[in-house]
């Protein structure tokens, strides 16, 4: 995975990644940070217990089965869904802004792990770009069932980015195979992403 990664972040893919980064938000990203393969499981392939476990608890914030599953990359996370919420959650110390990078491997529509989010905006027909928000103050709410969110159909292969406040959800799975993503994220600074360790980020 993270030699794959480093063969990414040498192609043409990710400047022309950066570039409409730039031209859209005004920013200028120098760090790569928390690469990873997100894998949304298929529901009739997660064991009974466990489905009947999350779908009784009413409280929980998230929809990882990290804990629950065993793999040998540790950089692919597992997921039976993922309440709305926004990124900054992943890394509370962050200074900073930062972005998320999303690029679906597989199917995306009808039921295949439905994502929703707010203030969508296509771009162009291969690219679609969240809207910037302010970076808020310590304390704001990190997760809001309450968020107006909008149905997102990309096709595989194409660029989703939005910034660390942009709320979004997974709905489950209901598809009959997995669902995988390519996910990464990317700042101005590596004092500012809130990445604690350093393996995790890569200049670029």
């Amino acid at each position: 995975m993270r030699g794959t990664m480093v063969d990414f972040i040498r192609s043409d893919v990710l400047p022309a990644i950066l570039g409409r980064i730039y031209s859209t938000f005004g920013i200028d990203v120098k760090y790569f940070f928390l690469p990873r393969i997100i894998c949304t499981l298929a529901e009739g392939n997660i064991p009974k217990n466990i489905l009947t476990n999350i779908k009784g608890n009413e409280r929980r914030t998230h929809g990882s089965l990290n804990t629950l599953v065993r793999s040998r990359d540790s950089d692919i996370f597992f997921f039976y869904d993922n309440p709305p919420h926004c990124d900054l959650i992943d890394m509370p110390t962050a200074t900073k802004n930062f972005l998320t990078v999303l690029i679906p491997l597989t199917r995306r529509d009808q039921d295949y792990a439905p994502l929703f989010s707010e203030n969508i905006v296509p771009s162009d027909k291969s690219n679609f770009i969240v809207q910037d928000a302010n970076f808020p103050p310590r304390g704001v709410l990190l997760y809001g069932e309450d968020k107006k969110l909008s149905r997102v159909l990309p096709s595989v292969g194409d660029v989703i980015v939005w910034d660390a406040l942009s709320y979004h959800a997974v709905k489950p799975n209901l598809s009959s195979k997995n669902v995988y993503n390519l996910r990464f994220n990317l700042a101005v600074g590596d004092d500012s992403s809130g990445v604690e360790d350093s393996r995790n980020i890569y200049k670029i």
